[in-house]
């Protein structure tokens, strides 16, 4: 990690949060309103295994706890799946995780999982569509509410889906032949945004 307290004109030295992360699969980062950060990557463990990790730090970046693996997914991947996690963090403090797994004997889908405890332990995962998602998935929260966004590799083509963490309906297409789909929140409206 590195900061700015210029607007970005100018960053910190390089601060090393942890080691043997995937190299291709997206970082993410998220403020929680307490001003506690958070960290996560794909972690890479001994045998090929591929978890989300996740790290917290309560002093501006400067240093950040042990990482904590979200879920053992028994995903053996000899190399990369160019898809990290999403966080976000909801006006309670819960902090939100989504990422794709395929790991052994599990449905590929994409999963999420929630920490109430800044981190330091996270609820069992749960599947949030079976199926094959490319890229990155995106989280947009506001206020209680957590919805994930991701392109789904239909029969025929991509689709920009999104789902409601902790609802019971089911995913909604947004748009077909639709690619590395983003969202976020504004007056009680979620925005999505891709590439056609």
């Amino acid at each position: 990690v590195a900061d700015s307290n210029d607007g970005g004109k100018t960053f910190s030295a390089n601060r090393k949060v942890a080691e043997n992360a995937c190299p291709c699969c997206k970082t993410a980062v998220a403020v929680a309103p307490d001003g506690t950060l958070y960290a996560s990557w794909r972690q890479v463990l001994p045998g090929d295994f591929r978890h989300i990790a996740v790290a917290s730090s309560n002093d501006n970046a400067a240093s950040f706890s042990a990482p904590v693996i979200v879920s053992d997914d028994k995903w053996v991947l000899h190399g990369c799946p160019v898809s990290g996690s999403s966080l976000s963090v909801d006006a309670k403090g819960n902090l939100h995780v989504v990422w794709f797994a395929a790991g052994e004997g599990q449905a590929p889908g994409l999963y999420t999982a929630e920490s109430n405890d800044k981190g330091r332990t996270f609820s069992p995962r749960a599947l949030l569509m079976q199926e094959t998602v490319k890229g990155t998935p995106a989280l947009a929260t506001e206020n209680d509410r957590a919805v994930a966004i991701w392109q789904g590799l239909g029969a025929q083509q991509s689709e920009a889906k999104v789902r409601e963490l902790g609802s019971a309906g089911a995913a909604v297409s947004v748009a077909a032949n639709a690619e590395l789909p983003s969202g976020a929140f504004s007056k009680d409206k979620l925005f999505v945004a891709y590439i056609s």
